[in-house]
Parts: structure tokens; sequence; C-alpha cells
């Protein structure tokens, strides 16, 4: 069961910045032509961003870092975009995109005011994770155990699921399944008789 919870986080923090770009009464629009000034401003603003900012003769972007793994990209052209990007070896690659309608730089301004409570709440959710992902683990080969010991002469098979597993048992020409939850698997596994 693999799960990547910093780049479902990110897509949420970018899901919900656009959101409030959407609403905000007082937005307008962020141009190609007023790519430059919105930069330079941002930059005065913020000068413990790490951000780069290229101007072609048609567009333009600019890439701020979060952390080491993690890049914010705006694309300035007829409309914005702004994406996530994530490491992945030597390269970055995009894990969220969305349009903005308006200027997003305060958006992003208020993002990075809030950038360490972000990390913070990352980090949470990324322990309750590995915390998760090893009791699964653990119950997995726990259910392995029990089945291979209560049903020698049976094909157990064990099918991960987010809130337990899918025990299905075949013996005998006969096949049965049983849903197991996680949260009190050897209660559940002294209840999962299977009779035939």
């Amino acid at each position: 069961m693999y799960e990547d919870v910093e780049a479902d986080f990110w897509k949420e923090i970018l899901i919900t910045m656009q959101q409030k770009n959407m609403v905000r009464k007082d937005g307008s629009p962020l141009y190609f032509d007023g790519a430059a000034k919105a930069f330079d401003d941002f930059s005065k603003n913020n000068p413990n961003v790490k951000a780069t900012f290229e101007m072609a003769s048609s567009y333009a972007t600019c890439e701020m870092e979060i952390t080491a793994t993690i890049k914010l990209r705006l694309y300035i052209q007829s409309q914005i975009k702004g994406s996530f990007l994530q490491k992945n070896g030597n390269d970055f690659v995009k894990i969220a995109d969305a349009k903005f309608p308006n200027n997003p730089f305060p958006e992003i301004e208020n993002f990075f005011a809030n950038k360490n409570n972000y990390l913070n709440q990352l980090e949470k959710i990324s322990t309750e994770s590995i915390r998760g992902n090893k009791k699964h683990l653990v119950a997995s080969e726990f259910l392995k155990a029990f089945t291979a010991k209560k049903y020698p002469d049976a094909i157990c098979k064990i099918e991960s699921v987010e809130d337990g597993f899918i025990l299905t048992v075949e013996m005998g020409g006969e096949k049965k399944q049983k849903h197991i939850p996680l949260d009190d698997i050897v209660q559940d596994i002294a209840c999962a008789e299977i009779d035939f």
C-alpha cells in the first residue's frame, strides 16, 4: 500500500491557495506585462525566500524553494498557472497544478508567512503515516502466521485494504472471504473463524 503523503499534502495546499485566489474580493489578474514588477515586489517583501525569475519574450516563470525537495513554480503568459514540483532523483517533477484567475502573489506571500506551520503539519502527518504503515505491516505478518497455523491445508490470500484486510480462504473446493479491520487486529482475527 504505497502513498505519497508529501505530494498529497502539497496538492491540498495548492488547491486551498487557488480557492482563496478565486474568491479574493480585491483580486485582479496578473498579465505578462506586469510580471516583472510583481516579481520585484515579491522579492522586496520576501527577502528570505529563495526565488528565481525568468522573463522570456512571451512568458515569465518564477520558482520558489519551499524545502530541498519541493518548489513552487509560476508560469505567466495569457493566464497564470502555479505548480508544485517534487524532487525525483536529480530532477523535479510536477505533482500539482492550479490556474489562478487573479495575481497569486498575495496567497504566495501568505503561504511563506505560514510555511513553518505547514512544515510542522506535514511532519506530523508523515509520522502518523509511517506509524500506520508499520502497524499495517506487522498486522499483515501476524495474519499470515495465523492463517498458516489455522488453515494449514487451505490456500489463503490476504489482500491489504485501507482499513484492514480481506482474508480469502479456499479449502476443499470452497472459497470464503472475511473483512478484518485493522483497529484491533488480534480481537478481529480471533473472531475471524471461517467455517468449512
